[in-house]
């Protein structure tokens, strides 16, 4: 029972008690081995991420882990439930759930939880797939709904956000190249984690962020008949006939 404890606060452990490097007094800055060798599973904590592992530092830390697992989880259970995919991408979404890096990661509380649960609610909302940069490795991933206002003005939120951890950045991209076990891909493994959301959003039946108007246009003058349950929707109604209206800030 010991061994599977230990896997599973070694992800979350350090990043709840970050306070004393990171808060007024403590070392605010990247300790060298980090910087010249990290290890795999050693935490490579990107600047913009504090916002998030601070607050969790200031809790109890019984609350503080409860919260670090339910939240994200719950975020991911919502947008599904929301989007009701189709049935022909239910194999597709429980292969990305028993992906074994989905398991592992999930198991040890591993910050990427949170950018699952970003890019989730961002395909409802767009906005919220912003914070994927949480982990910056996995920057594409934020990309999604940059179509919509709403995501640039989260990205404009990000970008004040990380601007008193400036001087920093370069110390976290030291860090990635020279980590052991990985160097700049030492994401890779996560993809199937991300792509979850998407294939929810991808076969949805309601709800989610719609594609852009022209795609939208394009993809309509391409289809001949109605979508069938093997196919990904093309398109909401707004899209088309409402390219600037109330969804457009949402």
């Amino acid at each position: 029972m010991g061994r599977p404890m230990n896997m599973m606060a070694r992800d979350t452990l350090p990043v709840l008690r970050q306070k004393q490097d990171w808060l007024p007094g403590g070392l605010a800055r990247f300790m060298p081995s980090q910087k010249s060798h990290a290890r795999w599973g050693e935490a490579l904590r990107s600047t913009v991420a504090l916002w998030l592992f601070v607050p969790f530092a200031l809790l109890p830390l019984p609350v503080a882990a409860a919260l670090w697992w339910a939240l994200p989880i719950l975020a991911v259970a919502f947008a599904v439930w929301r989007l009701r995919p189709r049935p022909v991408s239910w194999p597709l979404i429980a292969l990305c759930v028993a992906w074994p890096t989905t398991l592992l990661k999930t198991w040890t509380g591993n910050p990427v939880i949170w950018c699952v649960a970003a890019l989730a609610l961002g395909v409802l909302w767009a906005w919220p797939s912003v914070f994927v940069v949480l982990k910056p490795s996995l920057g594409p991933f934020a990309l999604f709904g940059v179509w919509r206002r709403s995501w640039w003005v989260a990205a404009g939120v990000v970008v004040v956000a990380s601007i008193p951890f400036g001087m920093l950045w370069g110390d976290w991209v030291t860090s990635v190249v020279n980590s052991q076990g990985g160097g700049v891909l030492y994401s890779s493994l996560e993809v199937p984690m991300l792509l979850l959301p998407l294939v929810a959003w991808a076969w949805r039946t309601r709800d989610g962020v719609p594609l852009p108007a022209r795609l939208a246009r394009r993809r309509r003058r391409e289809s001949t008949s109605a979508p069938r349950d093997s196919e990904p929707i093309a398109a909401n109604h707004n899209d088309v006939d409402n390219p600037a209206g109330k969804d457009l800030s949402t």
